[in-house]
């Protein structure tokens, strides 16, 4: 796979952790998908704008890419998955409240019957302040 984290964020190479983090969130609020709401396109964009960002916000995983690029050592098997990003808090001010609402609702809904791993569920509601 040969992604370029720097470019699906459209920064350059030299970009600050404040200037990569301005240009996640000005995407993530183009792509969200709570914006457009049944566009898979806008979906999987967010999807992978997230998951640049979690490489470059995260020091090792942006030396392993600065140096390898773009390999599955990143995110183990299977690569990218929503429980791999741990910068929900960056972009949790530009949610509206009632997204806010319907994230709670959802979450609380996996805790009460999801039988696997629930860890994850919690440190989400945690970063959201959930």
């Amino acid at each position: 796979m040969n992604k370029n984290d720097y470019k699906i964020l459209q920064i350059p190479r030299t970009a600050s952790p404040e200037e990569i983090k301005k240009a996640y969130r000005n995407l993530a609020k183009k792509y969200h998908p709570d914006v457009n709401p049944d566009k898979k396109k806008a979906t999987e964009k967010f999807k992978e704008i997230s998951e640049a960002y979690e490489v470059l916000m995260d020091q090792s995983k942006k030396s392993h890419f600065d140096a390898f690029g773009y390999t599955s050592d990143l995110f183990g098997p299977g690569g990218f998955q929503w429980n791999s990003f741990t910068r929900f808090s960056d972009v949790s001010d530009i949610l509206d409240e009632s997204m806010i609402k319907d994230i709670t609702s959802i979450l609380n809904t996996m805790l009460d019957n999801y039988d696997g791993e629930k860890e994850w569920i919690k440190k989400i509601m945690k970063l959201f302040k959930l």
